[in-house]
């Protein structure tokens, strides 16, 4: 494979995989899923964390926010409140101002099951981890520690936890959980009428199906498939491009055919996303990686997925807010 075949294929599956992570930070330990003895409780008022760390236009950003459980369950900020956008599936087309669910049903700690709107739903699984006695730093941003900063970013506040809270670690009852698999109950698509898309539906189809032909030949060496598929729902033609293991789609060659205008849309699959897949493909690859940057960025998710987490219980997240220096929601 050619450096620049090489580098077509680094940015395209890059570009897919970009759109499914879990983010977080997680465990440093070689041995990171150790099971905890203490039992996170779904009681009635018991709040959980997500933990997150934004990269944005320079600058970083390292966010903690809250859900508490009610009933086994629990509501995210955009729960009972108009939906905002078209969910187009199967067997119905969602409009804007219908009301959207947006609420997660804890069958355990470990299994969550979310509904969108209606019965576009999406079963989530993860793991626990015990990050007690663990440290802080290499717990919430893994790699980091080993593969430095780069030039691209002022990480100012990674920086600050690592030069204040370096060697600080979590206290005993700290758990935190990782997502190892996604799935939906259903294929569907999401898009708004904003924007017109500047090209006939048609013609879109066309580039689409002759970019999948060109990609997949400059992947094959790599294992990695491509499909196009197109159809039409509820007399709405779709069309999408996406990866065949993971099922992540190449949203640039996404769009939906509504009410005779062309616009982008996100395509969600009912293909399975797992964890171990996604680790698969970054570290393919970084097989293929031919700059430091290319290196870097399939390093850091290969360690965020291995070691990382996404919800903290509140034992570690407090822990995390006491760190008085670090502005978690800026």
């Amino acid at each position: 494979m050619t450096t620049q075949n090489k580098k077509l294929a680094f940015t395209a599956i890059f570009l897919s995989l970009s759109l499914i992570g879990c983010g977080g930070g997680g465990d440093s330990s070689s041995d990171n899923s150790n099971t905890s003895t203490t039992q996170d409780s779904l009681d009635n008022g018991t709040r959980y964390y997500f933990v997150d760390y934004e990269l944005d236009d320079g600058s970083d950003n390292l966010t903690m926010e809250y859900f508490e459980i009610f009933n086994k369950q629990f509501k995210n900020s955009e729960a009972n409140k108009f939906l905002g956008e078209y969910i187009l599936t199967a067997n119905k087309l969602y409009t804007p101002r219908e009301i959207a669910v947006n609420t997660v049903v804890l069958n355990s700690m470990t299994s969550w099951t979310s509904t969108l709107i209606g019965n576009v739903k999406t079963d989530l699984k993860l793991e626990k981890v015990d990050i007690s006695g663990k440290n802080i730093f290499d717990t919430v941003l893994p790699g980091y520690r080993s593969l430095g900063f780069d030039s691209e970013n002022s990480y100012s506040e990674a920086r600050k936890l690592l030069a204040s809270y370096g060697n600080d670690r979590f206290p005993q009852g700290s758990n935190c959980y990782r997502f190892t698999s996604r799935k939906n109950n259903q294929d569907y698509f999401s898009f708004k009428t904003d924007n017109e898309f500047n090209q006939t539906f048609e013609d879109f189809k066309e580039t689409s199906s002759d970019y999948v032909d060109f990609l997949n030949q400059q992947l094959k060496p790599l294992g990695v498939t491509y499909r196009y598929s197109s159809g039409s729902w509820q007399n709405i033609p779709w069309t999408t491009v996406y990866e065949t293991d993971t099922g992540a789609a190449n949203d640039d060659y996404v769009a939906v055919k509504y009410q005779n205008k062309t616009y982008l849309a996100d395509y969600d699959s009912e293909i399975e996303w797992t964890n171990a897949k996604e680790i698969r493909q970054w570290e393919k690859l970084l097989g293929i990686a031919t700059t430091d940057k290319q290196t870097r960025t399939a390093k850091l998710n290969i360690e965020q997925l291995k070691k990382g987490c996404a919800v903290y219980n509140s034992k570690a997240a407090s822990t995390l807010a006491s760190l008085r220096l670090i502005d978690w929601n800026n």
